[in-house]
């Protein structure tokens, strides 16, 4: 099972994926059995959790009990029917119990919901332009080629020029390099470059969250890009729900 669409199977319920996604994701399904069992688990998980399956649960129980307890020749038999009705319930709840935390809850760990919302910037090859100079081209192919190690050094050469640094902030973000990125991209943004800030404020508050920094600085910034509905509200208010879902707390 491809990873893209096993980190789709959370949009697709939700109805976050557009008609082009929606199909692909579809026609993915079809084609893998694993992905379809995968969908299906977090559907019914989904599904205890919206019928209130423990209540009905309950209900059950006392149903039961009360027909063990009728007088007749099937008083026995109704009380080892009960039994097994228990321990047939009781198994239920470990199953959906185990997957909640196995299938559910490590969606919302903040490895997860960073990876969830990002997005590459597939214009990052269109900053660099012909009066470049031959060490900061050769930074922008390196990253080009998946080379962040490489591309690292170039960028750094040039502190003062805003795409160089935006390099390498993306640079430090592919490497896993959090605390680096975080320090990159929190230049870049104070720097109020109308062509980097709201991309270099997004890559931050997704630094932040792989770096489990989420306190008062995460917060704040995740509020102002909600508040000024700039290009990635839709992600931050993603983000959000799902910092402040029920699902969070069970973690």
């Amino acid at each position: 099972m491809a990873n893209n669409y096993n980190e789709k199977i959370d949009p697709f319920l939700d109805g976050e994926l557009n008609e082009e996604e929606k199909a692909a994701f579809k026609k993915a399904v079809e084609q893998d059995p694993e992905l379809e069992k995968e969908v299906r688990q977090n559907l019914l998980l989904r599904e205890v959790v919206e019928t209130g399956y423990q209540e009905k649960m309950r209900s059950d129980i006392r149903r039961w009990k009360s027909e063990a307890k009728q007088t007749g020749t099937a008083k026995v038999g109704n009380i080892r029917k009960l039994g097994y009705r228990l321990a047939a319930a009781a198994s239920v709840v470990i199953i959906l119990t185990a997957s909640i935390f196995t299938l559910i809850v490590p969606q919302y760990s903040n490895d997860r919901i960073a990876a969830r919302y990002y997005e590459p910037d597939n214009d990052l090859g269109m900053l660099r332009g012909n009066n470049d100079a031959d060490i900061l081209r050769q930074a922008f192919e390196n990253y080009d080629q998946g080379n962040y190690n490489g591309a690292i050094p170039g960028f750094q050469r040039y502190p003062n020029n805003d795409k160089a640094l935006y390099g390498l902030g993306l640079s430090y973000y592919q490497m896993e390099d959090y605390k680096n990125a975080i320090e990159t991209f929190k230049i870049l943004a104070g720097r109020n470059n109308l062509e980097y800030t709201e991309k270099a404020e997004f890559y931050l508050l997704l630094s932040y969250l792989h770096a489990d920094q989420t306190g008062p600085e995460f917060q704040e910034l995740l509020n102002k890009m909600i508040e000024e509905e700039g290009y990635y509200v839709g992600q931050a208010e993603g983000i959000k729900k799902k910092l402040d879902s029920f699902w969070r707390s069970l973690r």
